[in-house]
């Protein structure tokens, strides 16, 4: 990948590849014109166009309501381009089917849960 920038790079690739209907996975969240899964944001830590000399550029997926989703690219947080704030609904949808039991209740709650594997 070229010296393009962390946001030029996520705003040029938001086509929803996954396209998960599955109920445990169920797109809910809105891209545009487009509903993703959390597959679908998940499938950015798979794709080639983020791998600059052998390393990935993207890592962490950051879900807060009130905001779009955030990858971490080159280290800087970034918005997803096109991606519509997050309420509290949509976050427990798209997560729900990853946590461990008890985390959804933290999370509802009111703490912050890491969701990482």
């Amino acid at each position: 990948m070229s010296a393009t920038s962390p946001v030029q790079a996520l705003a040029e690739n938001t086509e929803r590849r996954h396209m998960t209907d599955s109920q445990k996975f169920r797109p809910v969240y809105g891209v545009k014109d487009q509903r993703w899964s959390l597959l679908d944001l998940l499938e950015r830590f798979a794709d080639e166009t983020f791998v600059s000399e052998g390393v990935l550029r993207i890592s962490d997926l950051h879900l807060r309501p009130g905001k779009p989703p955030h990858y971490r690219f080159d280290g800087e947080l970034i918005p997803l381009p096109g991606g519509s704030d997050l309420d509290d609904d949509t976050v427990k949808t798209l997560i729900a089917p990853i946590l461990r039991e008890g985390a959804l209740e933290r999370l509802e709650s009111g703490e912050d849960i890491d969701a990482s594997w």
